[in-house]
């Protein structure tokens, strides 16, 4: 995962940024029956399934996302990351009590 574009830094993983993440699928490795196939889906912010292509996550939320890697005979290992995006100001209110932005 990284911050804003794939060629952007690393995204820690479970913090909050003001920018967008981007998420990208990078194949699992297995050294017996070898990789099959690593997909991921998101839910929360946004809700998808079983995806293998990269994605940049633009809109202010919180997104889970799980990974799941399977094997030739059908093993599978799965990684679970959540990524908080806060893109809204926040207001604040001077002495007289006026919410400003």
């Amino acid at each position: 995962m990284k911050l804003g574009t794939s060629n952007g830094e690393a995204y820690t993983n479970n913090t909050w940024t003001n920018q967008s993440v981007y998420i990208e699928q990078v194949d699992g490795t297995d050294e017996h029956s070898e990789h099959s196939k690593t997909t991921y889906s998101i839910t929360g912010a946004m809700d998808i399934s079983n995806q293998t292509e990269g994605i940049t996550l633009t809109e202010t939320g919180i997104y889970e996302i799980t990974i799941t890697t399977t094997d030739n005979v059908g093993n599978t290992a799965t990684n679970l990351y959540t990524v908080k995006i806060d893109k809204t100001a926040p207001t604040c209110r001077n002495t007289n009590n006026e919410t400003r932005k």
